[in-house]
């Protein structure tokens, strides 16, 4: 599971979580301003998990994460969202990082 947070501290009144579950294969920055979530298709990730030795399971799903100067590529069976007036170390709602006090 992947999880990506925007915290109320940097989109000003909501937490919004971003969550990707049974990801098979990534290709994202670190850093993303201004997340756009699209759903994409292989064929234009082919080149990429080529070159790093990936393969994929027809139960994947391609998603484009874009935005300001960046995209990125990720496989995953699902995307889910979560807008929440919770603070950014309080526990998300998958559970994906219950570890956070």
């Amino acid at each position: 599971m992947l999880l990506l947070r925007a915290g109320k501290e940097s989109s000003g009144t909501v937490r919004v979580d971003v969550a990707f579950i049974n990801v098979e294969w990534m290709n994202i920055p670190v850093y993303m301003d201004g997340l756009i979530v699209e759903q994409s298709s292989l064929g234009e990730v082919n080149g990429l998990i080529d070159q790093e030795g990936g393969v994929l399971s027809g139960s994947q799903n391609i998603f484009m994460l874009r935005g300001m100067g960046y995209r990125g590529y990720l496989a995953a069976g699902s995307v889910e969202v979560d807008e929440s007036d919770k603070g950014y170390n309080e526990v998300d709602s998958w559970g994906i990082c219950s570890w956070v006090k």
